[in-house]
Order: structure tokens, then C-alpha cells, then sequence
């Protein structure tokens, strides 16, 4: 009995294999093309999230040293430590998977008058399918690949594969925020730019005294930070201050940056749209059309 149950469990055993392995052999090929596409779409999402586990830990890393009285570490240093470390875990961890490579030429007739690569190639092949009488049919599939760049080591490429980040996701998700935070935020108590500022007189906003009328400047007050002042003030003749601007407050650099933003893109704006009324539309200082 105990010999005969082992031939049958083997025999089970092998016949559950062969049906696997026939299960796989005709999976439909719909199926292998979209677990191709989940992966790479899975690839680029853990990209994502690496990257911004990465910066949330460099901030929270900088602030927590900070606040330990640790001020010689900087936000490059860390950042470039972290990735040390992702990297050699990319390096040196994680599973391999085979990438299929085809080398292919120019059709006859085409490829001569080309200076530069096309931007896609079509790609012509036989693909087995079942048809509904329970056999397999080929059909003529056309798939299309598009422009990466050159190639110059084919053989050492894994690792440039698994390092590879798509651009396109930095600058359209990534980016933005952190030009945005830059633009609008000014540092605390930087005298620097409040003086150039005041220097290059880009501040888009005038006031006018209400005693002579004239229009007001911005100079440093006698508090801890800036004022308008009427340009006919003197000691003895002393007009009413209208609005101060102190210096470390988030309303007042916030307001700084944003105003400076808005006047040079009043003055390239009108600049550009000067030179287009006077060269294109061919409009002469009179305002007539030649």
C-alpha cells in the first residue's frame, strides 16, 4: 500500500507540473505585454518614492541636528550621503531581470537620406494566438520604440538600467515645488537682499506721502526693519511713515518675493511685447501701422 500511494502522489506530482507548464506556454500574449507595462510602471513609482522618502529624510535629518546644536552638516552633504547609501543598495541588492535585446538595420529603401536617428522605430513581428477552433494562429503585429540615445557599452548596461530615472517625472512633479518654495521665501534676516532690492528698485509697490504727494521710498527704519519714507523728510519737517516693512516676518519676505517676481515679469513681458508691436506688427512711435 505504502509503495503504491508514493506512485500515485508521483504521478499527481508530475501531471500538476505539465499543466503548469502548459499554462504558461499559452498564456495569452495581451496578458505578458501588460505585466510588462505593470512593471515598468511599478519600477517608476518606487523611483518616486525613493526619491521623496530621500528628501523628506535629509529635511528632517537637517532639523533634527539643528536643534541638537549639530550646525556643520549641510543639506548637499546629507543628500549625497543617503545616496551613497540607495545607491549601493541598488548596486549590490535586488533581484536581476533579463532584457531582450535585437539588433536591427534599415529596411531596403530606407535609412539612406537620414542625417539624424528617428524618432521611432516600427517593429514588425509573428505572434502566436489561439484562434476559436482551439488552435494557434499567427498574426502580424507592428510595435513601436522610441528614441533613448546611443549606446556605447552594451554589454554593461544593468546597472545604468536600474539607476536610470525618467526625467521627464523630476522636472513635471518634483521640480515645481522646489522652484516654488524658493521663489516665494526669502531667508530670515537677510539684510543682503532687502538692500539690493532696494538698490535695483524692484519693488513694485509706491506710496504716496499725504502731506506733498510724492511718491515714497523704502529705507531702513529705526526699528528691525524697513519703512517708507517721503523723500522730502528732514528732521525738522517730519512726514508721516504709511506703511513699515519689518524684517523677519513671513508676510513681509513672502510679500518682497512676490512683488519682485511680478516686476521683472512686467518689465521681459513688456519688453518682449514692445519689440513684437514695433518689429512684427510694424508699428511706427505714432501708433500707425506702415
Amino acid at each position: 500500500m505504502g509503495s503504491q500511494r508514493k506512485i500515485v502522489l508521483g504521478s499527481l506530482f508530475i501531471f500538476i507540473v505539465t499543466l503548469v507548464q502548459l499554462a504558461n506556454a499559452n498564456v495569452p500574449y495581451d496578458i505578458i505585454l501588460d505585466e510588462n507595462a505593470k512593471r515598468i510602471h511599478q519600477i517608476d513609482c518606487l523611483n518616486i518614492l525613493v526619491y521623496v522618502i530621500l528628501l523628506i529624510l535629509t529635511v528632517c535629518t537637517i532639523w533634527f541636528f539643528k536643534r541638537r546644536r549639530v550646525r556643520f552638516l549641510h543639506e548637499t552633504g546629507l543628500a549625497i550621503f543617503y545616496g551613497l547609501i540607495v545607491g549601493a543598495i541598488i548596486r549590490y541588492g535586488g533581484e536581476d531581470y533579463e532584457v531582450e535585446h535585437i539588433r536591427v538595420v534599415p529596411a531596403r529603401g530606407y535609412g539612406k537620406n537620414l542625417t539624424i536617428p528617428p524618432d521611432n522605430l516600427y517593429f514588425q513581428m509573428q505572434v502566436s494566438k489561439q484562434s476559436t477552433s482551439g488552435g494557434l494562429k499567427k498574426e502580424n503585429k507592428t510595435y513601436a520604440y522610441a528614441f533613448r540615445g546611443e549606446i556605447t557599452d552594451v554589454d554593461n548596461r544593468k546597472l545604468d538600467q536600474k539607476a536610470t530615472f525618467d526625467p521627464e517625472i523630476f522636472f513635471n512633479i518634483i521640480l515645481p515645488p522646489i522652484i516654488f518654495n524658493a521663489g516665494y521665501s526669502l531667508k530670515r534676516g537677510k539684510k543682503e537682499t532687502l538692500e539690493w532690492c532696494m538698490k535695483a528698485n524692484l519693488i513694485a509697490f509706491r506710496y504716496e506721502c499725504p502731506r506733498c504727494k510724492k511718491n515714497m521710498r523704502l529705507q531702513k527704519g529705526t526699528v528691525d526693519g524697513y519703512e517708507w519714507r517721503c523723500r522730502n523728510q528732514s528732521k525738522d519737517n517730519r512726514h508721516d511713515v504709511v506703511r513699515s516693512v519689518r524684517k523677519g516676518t513671513w508676510f513681509s519676505e513672502s510679500k518682497l518675493a512676490i512683488t519682485i517676481i511680478f516686476r521683472l515679469t512686467r518689465y521681459w513681458f513688456g519688453k518682449s511685447m514692445n519689440a513684437f508691436v514695433v518689429n512684427d506688427l510694424k508699428v511706427n512711435k505714432n501708433m500707425r501701422q506702415s
